[in-house]
């Protein structure tokens, strides 16, 4: 994870408000959100060879109300730059279960917080950097 300075960090929006917004820029609310935080992510690209996936992350924090609920106030976080490092084959871990009769066939990431080539972050900045500047600040 590579913490990237924004004028993004400590902006405070309705979670409708920054949902629409990001939502129109690619982002998505990443899978591992709760009522107390979560993420905006944008999947920025992926090197298929070395199996890793590049996403910038920006968080947000509930100051009033819930994560999740359009009139929350959420105040975004500190952007960072996120590397998923993946398995290029099948989970070694795979099993059948008679009882279900299905196939875990799902890798697990190798590194969650993969290191991060200077090129990333240079191409990271430059995403954030047009992000900003569509930002309404108020």
């Amino acid at each position: 994870m590579i913490a990237i300075q924004s004028s993004l960090d400590g902006q405070r929006r309705t979670f409708k408000e920054l949902f629409e917004f990001f939502n129109r820029h690619d982002f998505s609310v990443g899978g591992n959100w709760d009522i107390d935080g979560g993420f905006f992510d944008l999947k920025m690209g992926a090197d298929e060879v070395e199996g890793k996936y590049y996403f910038l992350r920006i968080p947000g924090i509930p100051e009033q109300g819930n994560f999740g609920e359009n009139d929350a106030i959420i105040r975004l976080g500190t952007p960072f730059l996120l590397v998923h490092h993946y398995q290029d084959n099948q989970d070694d871990t795979a099993r059948y279960r008679t009882y279900t009769a299905v196939m875990d066939q799902f890798a697990s990431p190798v590194e969650k917080d993969a290191p991060a080539s200077d090129e990333w972050v240079r191409r990271t900045e430059e995403w954030l950097r047009k992000i900003e500047a569509k930002f309404s600040f108020h």
